[in-house]
């Protein structure tokens, strides 16, 4: 699992160092995690380190967790990571998280469970606010579009009285 993570991880221009176990604590919070009960280690964790030589991912997982890469979109720099481990009454539970690149620095995402993305671009829709869909669909922006979008001008209703949009930026 190391290197195929570590490949998939390099495909968008990033450095990953996967551990297989829990996450030692030493004093700091682990983000994004899956916590298995109050006081445990999770069994996945996945957080942004920085070294002499920049940022990159850490990714922490117990034997049971199965880790994947979904979807990678080398051009936009983004992937989409799943995480299934086992929970009680033999349920599984999946996470999802967009890891991506971003204003000059790595991120990662929870992706909401409920809206079943299965690629970047599903991802990247779940995440976008309902108000930034509404003013897409106000202004008559196709949906196939939608991945084109980088910024929303929002002014006040003092401003504009039709509608809180101002403009929306489309790269080429």
């Amino acid at each position: 699992m190391n290197s195929r993570i570590r490949k998939q991880f390099a495909a968008i221009g990033a450095r990953a160092v996967v551990v297989e176990a829990a996450p030692e604590a030493r004093g700091r919070e682990v983000r994004a995690a899956r916590w298995t009960a109050p006081g445990l280690l999770p069994a996945f964790s996945i957080d942004i380190r920085v070294h002499r030589d920049g940022e990159y991912f850490e990714l922490h997982s117990q034997p049971q967790a199965r880790v994947e890469v979904l979807d990678v979109d080398p051009l936009d720099r983004h992937l989409l990571l799943e995480v299934r481990t086992p929970a009680c009454d033999a349920v599984v539970s999946v996470e999802t998280y967009l890891c991506g690149h971003d204003r000059g620095h790595w991120f990662v995402a929870p992706v909401p469970e409920r809206t079943g993305a299965r690629d970047v671009q599903g991802a990247k829709d779940a995440l976008r606010p309902h108000a930034l869909w509404d003013a897409m669909l106000d202004e008559g922006i196709p949906q196939e579009l939608r991945g084109r979008l980088a910024r929303l001008l929002v002014r006040s209703r003092n401003d504009r009285e039709t509608s809180d949009v101002a403009g929306m930026v489309f790269l080429d």
